[in-house]
């Protein structure tokens, strides 16, 4: 669904453009940040709009709705089975942005009794320390993806802007799935210092969107697989220093509260992505 982002972005621009017989329409369509008026070659809206809540919208006929309920309630579901397996499995789960409702009212019974309400507002609150650093290195990867991917494209070279993208997605997944295997070799209990690295890493491409400095798209190629082990690696170890301490009659719902921090960084990526995407495709 990542990958495809731009793609069922740009057809979507396509059917409306044919459909459209209107003059004054078409002005609308096109002012701000169409292909035609702006130096980054943009779709009419972000990619963004594929995590967030515009996605309702703008793509309901792709499946995009099914595809995020259904990665939402399967990540929880399987970070609370992930307690019961051995802990050097890395997952790699996909995300929905509203779980804070499940972590005051969920009642499934852990292995010594059900939570009190009072027990889950205290181990939300112990989980604080890996939970922040974890959204804060989410908002910041997917910032990238929602906001400056489509925005990083080179001209003249072999790939089209279209599969440009696809590469990025493509090596962005692989250095999650490398990263998150690598949790038997290699164990960061410091996670806050991916979530500076990730930082550092999207500002410096946001100023390679808005000064066009790189002078080759292989350069970006190494930055976004460097994103994706940055990614992975925050949230596996996050994952796996949770199970670790966490008692045992609490791992259950700490491992599937944790993920709201990575939730809530990708929704608020979405809402960053939007109008940062209409700024330079105004340009």
């Amino acid at each position: 669904m990542l990958s495809a982002a731009y793609d069922i972005l740009e057809k979507r621009e396509l059917r409306n453009e044919t459909a459209s017989t209107s003059a004054s329409l078409h002005v609308d369509f096109q002012v701000g940040n169409s292909s035609n008026s702006s130096i980054y070659d943009c779709n009419p809206v972000s990619t963004a709009v594929n995590k967030g809540s515009l996605h309702f919208v703008l793509s309901f006929r792709s499946g995009v709705i099914f595809a995020s309920i259904s990665s939402g309630l399967g990540e929880l579901s399987f970070l609370s089975l992930t307690v019961f397996f051995s802990s050097h499995y890395g997952g790699k789960f996909c995300l929905l942005g509203n779980n804070v409702l499940f972590l005051l009212n969920v009642t499934e019974d852990q292995p010594t009794g059900p939570l009190s309400f009072r027990e889950r507002l205290f181990v939300i609150r112990g989980l604080w320390r890996f939970v922040l650093p974890l959204g804060v290195v989410y908002l910041t990867e997917y910032f990238i993806n929602q906001g400056l991917m489509e925005l990083l494209f080179f001209h003249n070279i072999f790939l089209t802007h279209a599969a440009q993208y696809r590469w990025y997605q493509t090596l962005y997944q692989l250095g999650v799935l490398l990263s998150r295997s690598s949790l038997r070799w290699v164990k960061i209990r410091k996670v806050w210092i991916l979530s500076v690295l990730q930082t550092l890493n999207a500002v410096f491409l946001l100023l390679a969107v808005r000064y066009l400095f790189l002078p080759t798209v292989w350069l970006v190629f190494a930055f976004i697989l460097y994103e994706g082990l940055l990614g992975g690696a925050a949230y596996v170890n996050t994952f796996h220093f949770i199970s670790e301490e966490t008692e045992d009659r609490h791992r259950e719902f700490s491992m599937a509260a944790a993920s709201v921090g990575d939730s809530l960084g990708i929704t608020v990526a979405g809402l960053i992505s939007l109008p940062v995407h209409t700024y330079f495709c105004s340009l």
